[in-house]
């Protein structure tokens, strides 16, 4: 598509408001509190996170997630969703997908969705059944 594509975060309400939309950085890193060896660990993830891996995301053609709204794209599309991810990131706009509320979710909305369009369920019954995963996997 060349120069016949662009990219854009969704519109907000009124100009200085937020901007929001799903999506994740894609680097769901943790040490827990059993690792055998969490320096190591801790300094892997340093590595894998540091401004030199996220240059050497940017020049293979990947999204890096740090500091992305300064880094040269491999092409201007990709400046431009760099930017978006930029901005939508530091102003604090970045909301998780609805599949990470619990480890089932993504299943549990699947198939909650099917049922709809099979007219199994009416919607009202469907959210019933997502909410009761929501609160299994939250409750105390």
């Amino acid at each position: 598509m060349k120069d016949d594509v662009g990219f854009m975060l969704p519109p907000v309400e009124k100009e200085g408001d937020t901007p929001v939309t799903t999506g994740g950085s894609g680097l769901p890193f943790a040490v827990t509190s059993k690792a055998e060896n969490p320096d190591a660990a801790a300094a892997y993830i340093d590595f894998i996170t540091n401004d030199d891996a996220m240059d050497v995301l940017a020049e293979n053609g990947n999204m890096p997630v740090v500091g992305t709204a300064e880094r040269k794209a491999a092409d201007p599309l990709g400046d431009e969703i760099f930017a978006a991810f930029g901005e939508v990131s530091e102003k604090d706009g970045l909301t998780p997908y609805l599949d990470w509320a619990t480890p089932t979710m993504g299943d549990t909305m699947g198939a909650g969705l099917q049922d709809m369009l099979a007219g199994k369920k009416d919607p009202k019954a469907a959210m019933e059944t997502i909410e009761a995963d929501y609160a299994e996997f939250t409750k105390e």
